[in-house]
């Protein structure tokens, strides 16, 4: 739809930067600060989740 380039920098509400690329063969990168939220297993077959008992972080 042409309303951006395939590479842009967005401010995030935390204040950080999300850098996205959108690269010639479709695929989209993202690259910025992450932090560790939880560790667990998800089952795509049922979309069922749980955390781990221990945290792994």
């Amino acid at each position: 739809t042409n309303r951006t380039g395939r590479s842009v920098g967005l401010l995030t509400p935390g204040g950080g930067t999300l850098h996205v690329e959108w690269r010639d063969d479709d695929h989209v990168v993202l690259t910025g600060a992450a932090e560790w939220e939880f560790s667990g297993s998800f089952d795509p077959s049922n979309g069922t989740w749980a955390r781990d008992t221990e945290s792994a972080a």
